[in-house]
């Protein structure tokens, strides 16, 4: 919502809020007024508890305690309490209605007028008739409440005074606050209009001095926005809108300027742009010699000045490269040439190693069969000295085996003679267990058994012995024999193993030569193999070089094609490309010149 129908709503609003409080307040007044409807309930409450209870200023009830003792004597003791009660509740009345602010006549009635025969009152009942009962002299309690009664009656014109006097105090306080009720909304009624008569002077001023310039200068701003040119209003103001006014001509000035500064700005571009675009279009037609024909501003100069310099630097490098090219489109095919001289001869040496590779492969062939027959005869040396050297060692382990069993039959030999010795002693210990076993009768009878089998046991084993220790003679004595002519045998090896190595030597010697032929041989066919995959690389970089020099005349003839495109004057050349070229065979520098001869086409 905009300010200026957002303004009248809230002030519409206020008013609307003011009336309302307004009229809220009338009506909580109207009933908390005196004589308003609150006031009223209040005033029959009071009315109503004044009529139920009996006041305790007012001694009417004591009045009736006192002679309820004369009538009923009986219960005496609870009307005197009860007075005590009703006593004690006059004195704090009193001294309650003594600290209150009342009306001055009222004071004097009830703090005098009513109090003084009261105070009789009380007197007589505790000095006199409240003593007299307890002794039980009725007489004397009755001249006491003829005295209460006459006090009684005393304080009851008092009261009636009291009474009157204080329903005047309130119709008198009734009409004062009437009065200034009456007073207190008029009071209210004129603030309330002047509030209203103020808030619509402001509303107005309001509009008049903010709210109607203040959407002028937005209205104006728009405008100033959408491009229109227009004065802005309120400028001479010293208020804030005064300023925001003048910040708004100010944007209006600054503005203004900057359109015309970027009017200026937007021509310059457009010629620059225009410029830019001519040349540009040449330049990608392929038309080197197109040049600025205009000055461009200040801002743009060297973009000028640099365009031109790249075109002629352009231009000049296109004149380099399509001279470049054909002294390359030249040299290529002298290369080619070159080359392909160079690879016939490469391919022809390549044969020439790859034969006398082949006889090399055949010549270490022979030698390599040579060198295994020999051997093969080594071998046959090696494993005959080897089954020599075997058979030594075998009569060697032979002749020392004779001489262990003969070790062994000689130690066997002096066991048995000592199996025989212990099977002597052991029969004769037998005859001797038998000789004691007899003396000791029929108790060793059975031991002299034991003893003859021990005896005839160890003549056997005796016997047995002597047949084992001829044996055992008899086999030292052939193996001694076998020893012997074991050793001649080993002597007669000897001989043989000696020339077993003799000739073993001699294999081996001639085998060695064969190995050193054989490696000589075959380094000199790995050094042909080596000459033969050396010739063979050569030939394929040949044709590898013979194949880029094809492709470089093919990128050759694309370039100066593709550079043929581009205009120029060519009158502007003046300088020509000297190419080195090598010495290659006649008949093909020949073919090579042949081919050299033809002109490019750039210089049709």
């Amino acid at each position: 919502m905009k300010i200026a129908r957002l303004i009248p709503a809230a002030a519409l609003g206020l008013v609307t809020l003011l009336l309302l409080s307004a009229a809220i307040a009338a009506f909580g007044i109207d009933r908390i007024r005196v004589g308003g409807p609150l006031q009223q309930s209040l005033q029959r409450s009071s009315d109503l508890v004044a009529d139920i209870l009996p006041p305790p200023a007012y001694v009417i009830e004591a009045y009736l305690e006192a002679n309820q003792i004369i009538i009923e004597p009986e219960k005496q003791d609870e009307h005197i309490a009860r007075l005590m009660k009703l006593r004690q509740a006059f004195d704090e009345r009193h001294a309650y209605w003594s600290k209150q602010p009342l009306a001055p006549n009222i004071r004097q009635i009830l703090t005098n007028d009513t109090y003084v025969p009261a105070e009789r009152f009380w007197h007589a009942i505790d000095m006199q008739m409240i003593p007299a009962a307890r002794q039980g002299n009725r007489e004397g309690t009755i001249r006491a409440f003829a005295q209460v009664r006459q006090a009684y009656l005393e304080h009851r014109k008092a009261i009636d005074r009291l009474v009157a006097a204080a329903m005047q105090e309130q119709r008198d306080l009734v009409d004062r606050s009437h009065h200034s009720l009456t007073v207190t909304i008029i009071i209210l009624a004129a603030l309330g209009l002047a509030m209203l008569i103020c808030l619509a002077v402001a509303i107005h001023m309001l509009m008049v001095r903010v709210v109607t310039p203040l959407v002028k200068i937005a209205d104006v701003t728009k405008r100033l926005a959408d491009g229109q040119h227009c004065v802005v209003p309120a400028t001479d103001r010293t208020d804030e809108l005064g300023e925001l006014a003048g910040a708004v001509e100010y944007f209006r000035v600054t503005t203004r300027q900057q359109a015309e500064i970027d009017a200026r700005d937007n021509e310059e571009k457009t010629a620059v742009t225009n410029a830019l675009g001519d040349m540009l279009g040449g330049l990608a037609s392929g038309d080197l010699r197109n040049q600025l024909s205009i000055s461009f501003p200040p801002a743009y100069a060297a973009v000028g000045t640099n365009l031109n310099l790249a075109m002629a630097n352009l231009r000049s490098m296109v004149q380099a490269v399509v001279f470049s090219a054909d002294g390359i489109r030249n040299a290529a095919n002298e290369i080619s040439v070159a080359t392909d001289d160079l690879s016939w001869r490469t391919q022809t040496n390549a044969a020439s190693l790859s034969e006398t590779a082949q006889a090399l492969v055949m010549v270490d062939e022979q030698i390599t069969q040579s060198r295994t027959a020999t051997e093969e005869t080594a071998e046959v040396a090696v494993r005959a000295r080897a089954l020599v050297n075997e058979g030594l060692g075998r009569i060697a382990s032979a002749a020392q085996a004779m001489d262990q069993v003969q070790s062994s039959a000689e130690h066997i030999n002096a066991v048995m003679e000592a199996l025989d010795k212990i099977a002597f002693q052991t029969r004769v210990l037998a005859m001797n267990a038998a000789v004691e076993a007899g003396n000791a009768g029929e108790a060793g009878r059975g031991f002299a058994v034991v003893a003859e089998l021990v005896s005839q046991l160890a003549l056997r084993a005796e016997q047995e012995a002597h047949v084992a220790r001829s044996r055992i003679t008899e086999t030292s004595e052939f193996i001694s024999n076998a020893a012997e002519n074991v050793r001649a045998v080993e002597a007669g090896f000897g001989s043989i193993n000696g020339d077993v190595q003799q000739v073993d030597d001699l294999m081996q010697r001639l085998l060695q030569d064969s190995e050193a032929q054989a490696e000589m041989v075959k380094m000199i066919a790995q050094v042909v193999q080596s000459m033969d995959t050396m010739t063979q690389q050569n030939a394929a970089m040949v044709e590898e070089a013979s194949a880029a020099c094809r492709s470089l005349l093919t990128d050759t003839e694309t370039m100066v094609n593709q550079t043929n495109q581009f205009k120029w004057d060519r009158r502007e050349i003046h300088q020509s490309i000297e190419q080195e070229r090598r010495d290659v065979a006649p008949k093909y520098i020949a073919a090579g010149r042949d081919h050299s001869t033809s002109t490019s086409p750039l210089l049709h």
